[in-house]
């Protein structure tokens, strides 16, 4: 919980109820401004983590979700929505 807590005050966010799924930690959060944004955090034994990071940096929102802040030592992520 505490790296939850941490993201909410570095970036100023509200994180919701994560998505269902069975590895990462993935929830959608709101900014103070109310847009919509989602919060990733991985585990350091996962080694493909920071690969994502630095690839969601290469790509900077084109074709793929755009990476509005990132937190490496935590292995956390903060990620534009996006809905199809």
């Amino acid at each position: 919980h505490q790296l939850i807590a941490d993201a909410e005050a570095k970036w100023q966010i509200r994180v919701e109820p994560p998505f269902n799924l069975t590895w990462n930690y993935v929830a959608p959060a709101k900014k103070a401004d109310g847009s919509d944004v989602v919060i990733k955090i991985g585990f350091p034994q996962d080694g493909d983590f920071l690969s994502e990071m630095w690839a969601l940096e290469l790509f900077n929102g084109e074709g793929i979700e755009k990476l509005l802040a990132e937190d490496k030592a935590n292995y956390t992520m903060l990620l534009e929505r996006v809905t199809p």
